[in-house]
């Protein structure tokens, strides 16, 4: 009884302490509170559902990193896909269903190396409309390009190039400039944001700190996921291999625990000199680490390789048969239809009774369900 009597009076003398206006005030000091949803009005509410972007990797209001040693073939992939994500062109068997705007945040190259990089990826169009699309939907925003504009000079009656320092791209670990940037997204609304790379746009005491991370980088990333915008972004790896002889990824931990796509990227070749580039000729592959909306077949590795400056997908059989019946499939084919389809467009003989299989199996959806 003395045990409780005790107990009791450290209550009441506890209790006499507590200030009017609550515990949370008091703890914090505070007016402020966060903001809680029923589970009832979450469950009314209407939430951006994840739609794919590239069928079978990207999706709307993602996050992925793709990361790799330098030399790789990184930012040469980002760019090929971003630029046929920007045409709405499907490129090998990866379908882009619409184009999209995109900004390309880069603080690596040249202005006269993406000339160079970009018109060697050119496809080659029977209708050059996809090209112009491309050239109004992909905008890059760089350490490297001069913000000027033409002005006239009253005194002299001609016009000048005016220069703004201060609207061109600087260190993102800053917060008034990484606020910048989300100004430029909200004010010209894109729908994806490139990040190239990681160690170019941030000025970090320690890239495998979580802490860095956290702070000058999460937010980010959570309000695009707030916004429904979709975030790739350009990482290194270390050059000492992880276990298993992969490559590690900086501060993989909270990485892979707050991004919904983890690609790794692996090449034979180390260095790549890319100011001659059009004579490179090498090939590289990715693996998933992290697939967040993706099936098993679209989680396995996928090759490419680059002739002449242009970057290409190493064929699949299996991936290419069953690209083709998905999308005649869900365009509403009957199934012996998409038999003698495929038979004709890629030569592959496949039976109607497979690609029922595998629409079971994937879960396909007819459009005019």
């Amino acid at each position: 009884m003395a045990y409780l009597s005790n107990e009791n009076d450290r209550s009441s003398s506890s209790q006499s302490n507590v200030s009017p206006i609550g515990d949370a005030a008091r703890v914090h000091d505070s007016g402020t509170k966060l903001w809680v949803e029923p589970l009832g009005r979450i469950l009314e509410q209407d939430y951006p559902v994840p739609e794919p972007l590239i069928e079978g990797l990207l999706h709307s209001g993602t996050q992925t990193i793709l990361y790799g040693r330098s030399g790789s073939g990184k930012s040469y992939i980002t760019q090929k896909l971003m630029l046929h994500l920007a045409m709405g062109m499907d490129f090998g068997y990866y379908q882009v269903p619409k184009a999209c705007k995109i900004l390309y945040v880069d603080g690596e190259m040249l202005p006269s190396s993406l000339q160079s990089r970009y018109l060697k990826m050119k496809p080659k169009l029977s209708n050059m409309d996809d090209w112009v699309k491309a050239l109004q939907n992909l905008h890059y925003c760089s350490r490297f390009i001069q913000p000027e504009f033409k002005k006239m000079n009253i005194e002299t009656g001609e016009f000048e190039y005016k220069q703004y320092p201060e609207m061109m791209l600087r260190s993102l670990d800053e917060k008034e400039n990484m606020q910048q940037l989300m100004n430029t997204i909200e004010v010209n609304k894109y729908d994806v944001v490139v990040m190239d790379n990681i160690f170019t746009l941030f000025a970090f005491d320690d890239f495998s700190s979580p802490t860095e991370w956290l702070i000058h980088v999460q937010p980010f990333l959570n309000w695009c996921r707030q916004n429904n915008i979709t975030v790739w972004i350009v990482d290194h790896a270390r050059k000492t291999a992880s276990v298993g002889g992969n490559s590690a990824l900086f501060g993989s931990m909270v990485k892979a625990v707050t991004l919904d796509l983890l690609i790794q990227v692996e090449s034979e070749k180390k260095e790549i000199d890319y100011d001659g580039d059009s004579d490179i000729e090498f090939g590289f592959k990715w693996h998933f680490e992290k697939a967040r909306h993706l099936t098993a077949l679209e989680q396995e590795e996928v090759e490419f390789e680059i002739k002449n400056g242009d970057i290409l997908v190493v064929e699949n059989p299996y991936k290419k048969q069953m690209a083709a019946a998905k999308k005649h499939f869900e365009a509403g084919m009957p199934l012996r239809k998409i038999q003698e389809t495929l038979l004709n467009e890629i030569n592959y003989n496949v039976s109607h009774t497979k690609i029922n299989r595998w629409a079971k199996k994937e879960g396909w959806v007819r459009k005019t369900e």
